[in-house]
C-alpha cells in the first residue's frame, strides 16, 4: 500500500487527483452495468436495502478521510516548524560567532553557510529517498569540532563557550529531528480502515440499480470521495511528492549570513 502511494505521489498533484478520482468513478459507473450486461437481476428490496447501505459508507469513508486530513496536515505542519526552528538556530549560531569577536571565531562564520547550503541543495533532494547527505555530515561535524577549539578571552568570552556547545547541539538534534520525519506518514491502521471501506462500497455499488439517475448520484457521491482521498495521499508524507514541505527557511537563513558576512 505504501509503495502504491508512493508511486502516486510521484505523478504529481494533478495525476495523482485525475488517477484516483476516474479509477473512483469509473467503477461507480461500471460495476452496476457489468452486473447488469451479466444479466444478474436483483429484487428491487434488494437493491433498495444496498442503496441505503451505500450511502451510510459513504458517510463513513467521508469521516474516516475528515480524520485523516487533519492528521496528515498536522504532521505536515510540525515538519515545517522543525525546518523554522532549524534556520533559526543558525542564524542564532552566526550571530553568537559575530558577537564573539575574535578572529577565530569570524573564521568559522563561512562553516555555517556551507553547511546551510549542503541542506539546501544537496540534502533536500535525496530525503525523497528516505537518505541523508554525507556531505552535510561531514560539514557539521566540521563545524562542531571547530567550536570547541575556540579559546575565550574574559569571563565575558568564557559565558559564551557553553551557549556555542549548546547551538551545535540544538542544531544536531533538530536536523536529525528533520531526517526521522521522512518517514512519517499516516498511520497504517487509517490505511487499512480506508481500503476496507472502498471494498465494501465496490460490493454494494454492484448491488444498487444500474439507472442513469442512479449512476449519476453514486458518482457524484463517489467523486467527493476521490477528492479527498487525493489530498490524503498528496499530504502523507511531509517530504514526499510535489507538495513537500520546502527547503526555503533554511534558504533564507543562509542568504541572510551571506549578506551579514559581507
Amino acid at each position: 500500500m505504501t509503495s502504491f502511494i508512493e508511486h502516486l505521489q510521484r505523478l504529481g498533484n494533478a495525476s495523482t487527483f485525475l488517477v484516483v478520482v476516474g479509477a473512483l468513478v469509473g467503477l461507480a459507473i461500471l460495476l452496476p452495468w457489468l452486473r447488469q450486461r451479466a444479466g444478474i437481476t436483483l429484487h428491487k428490496e434488494m437493491m433498495d436495502g444496498a442503496s441505503d447501505a451505500y450511502k451510510a459508507v459513504i458517510s463513513a469513508i467521508i469521516f474516516v478521510l475528515a480524520f485523516a486530513v487533519y492528521q496528515v496536515q498536522g504532521n505536515y505542519r510540525n515538519a515545517e516548524l522543525s525546518v523554522e526552528k532549524e534556520a533559526d538556530q543558525l542564524n542564532s549560531l552566526d550571530r553568537a560567532l559575530l558577537r564573539y569577536g575574535s578572529a577565530e571565531a569570524t573564521g568559522l562564520r563561512p562553516l555555517v553557510v556551507e553547511y546551510g547550503k549542503l541542506i539546501v541543495d544537496k540534502e533536500w533532494p535525496l530525503m525523497q529517498q528516505y537518505d541523508r547527505s554525507n556531505g552535510a555530515d561531514t560539514s557539521l561535524e566540521k563545524l562542531t569540532a571547530a567550536l570547541r577549539t575556540l579559546k575565550a578571552d574574559g569571563s565575558a568570552q568564557q559565558a559564551q563557550l557553553g551557549g556555542f556547545q549548546r547551538m551545535s547541539d540544538e542544531i544536531s538534534d533538530l536536523r536529525e529531528a528533520r531526517l526521522s520525519m521522512t518517514n512519517k506518514s499516516l498511520p497504517s491502521l487509517y490505511w487499512a480502515t480506508i481500503a476496507g471501506l472502498l471494498l465494501l462500497l465496490a460490493v454494494l455499488v454492484c448491488f444498487t440499480s444500474a439507472t442513469w439517475d442512479k449512476l449519476l448520484g453514486q458518482a457524484g457521491q463517489i467523486c467527493a470521495v476521490g477528492l479527498l482521498l487525493s489530498l490524503v495521499i498528496i499530504i502523507d508524507g511531509p517530504f514526499r511528492g510535489e507538495t513537500s514541505v520546502p527547503s526555503d527557511a533554511i534558504a533564507h537563513v543562509v542568504k541572510v549570513i551571506q549578506a551579514r558576512q559581507s
